[in-house]
């Protein structure tokens, strides 16, 4: 019989991943390699079933053959409830039930976790993958753990145990209200107000919260001096992209300031998430823009703003903090998640 596979996903509000992955061998990071990876634009798709269809044509083309999936998991972005989730940034229902009788997997072996649970599932069960040092702290003996991850959206979890005790809980803490530090930050929540009666800590720490920090540092300079136009309507996909990497260059001081402060905010939100369930054992930053923006989290005033919660600031000092570095990341974790509740449980795999 053809190696046993498992169809995982992360589906995000801009893209889509799905991947497939071997689960004939379990260990480290090289054991979980995608096979036959691919990525999809979300919004041109009414569902996620035509997205698989379509995925599995192609693999099955690839492959010759027909692949033989016998579990499945997805990483989204919404909060799971049972068996189902409502995405929060596509007008999607995406239920496990249906997944199965399309997929043609036994009931019950496909899976549907929150986004960051996923992406949980790649550094709390085993160290799978690679992580940049942004504060070494002293750890001790905690298995209490956190994880910040800004992209299209905002997902923070919460890791618990190591090895076979380890768990993750979701968390809709992105959409919890945010709360300045400083005047320029009070400024910014007020210019915020003109647009949003509520504004969480996503309309911050964000693609689009890029954008937004942007805007409210460039509207007072005069609109041919500005580096980039402000956005009359919805921005251009890749404008969060264009004010990082003229941040990145050092080409200009309106876009690194901007990058500036959503590091600030990045790191004053990191150690709230701490403080809230006294996470010693560390804190994870994860999602595609620390990667992208990592010159900026690497820097002394994301460390400083991390530590500055007054009378706690010792303890935070002493809290390890890292960059998740691997891009498959959050299908690593789906994987590896599936090899540890699904399958093994039903002894398909050794």
């Amino acid at each position: 019989m053809a190696q046993p596979l498992v169809l995982v996903g992360d589906i995000g509000g801009t893209k889509t991943s799905l991947a497939l992955f071997s689960l004939a061998e379990r260990g480290s990071r090289e054991h979980f390699v995608p096979l036959c990876p691919a990525v999809y634009p979300s919004k041109r798709y009414d569902s996620l079933e035509p997205m698989i269809q379509e995925y599995l044509s192609w693999v099955r083309e690839r492959l010759v053959g027909d692949p033989n999936i016998v579990a499945a998991t997805f990483g989204v972005a919404g909060p799971v409830t049972g068996r189902v989730c409502r995405t929060t940034n596509l007008p999607w229902i995406v239920d496990a039930g249906s997944l199965e009788k399309l997929i043609s997997v036994q009931e019950g072996n496909v899976n549907l976790l929150n986004d960051l649970e996923a992406l949980a599932w790649s550094v709390g069960g085993d160290p799978l993958i690679p992580l940049a040092t942004i504060q070494e702290g002293e750890p001790g003996t905690s298995t209490t753990m956190v994880l910040v991850a800004p992209g299209t959206g905002l997902g923070e979890a919460v890791l618990c145990g190591r090895d076979e005790n380890f768990f993750a809980l979701p968390s809709e803490g992105g959409h919890a209200d945010w709360a300045p530090v400083n005047k320029e930050q009070a400024r910014l929540l007020e210019y915020l107000w003109e647009e949003f009666s509520h504004v969480s800590v996503e309309r911050v720490l964000s693609g689009m919260g890029i954008v937004r920090l942007y805007t409210f540092l460039a509207k007072d300079i005069p609109a041919p001096n500005r580096p980039l136009p402000i956005p009359k309507a919805e921005p251009p996909a890749d404008f969060p992209s264009q004010i990082s990497q003229k941040a990145l260059d050092e080409k200009d001081p309106v876009c690194m300031k901007a990058l500036e402060m959503f590091a600030e905010i990045l790191a004053q939100e990191a150690s709230n998430m701490v403080l809230k369930v006294l996470a010693r054992g560390g804190c994870f930053i994860g999602g595609g823009i620390p990667i992208r923006i990592r010159p900026f989290l690497e820097s002394v005033a994301f460390r400083r703003r991390f530590v500055e919660k007054g009378r706690y600031s010792e303890l935070l000092a002493k809290v390890p903090v890292w960059i998740i570095l691997d891009p498959e990341a959050p299908l690593v974790g789906s994987a590896f998640y599936a090899s540890r509740h699904v399958l093994s449980y039903r002894g398909e795999i050794a």
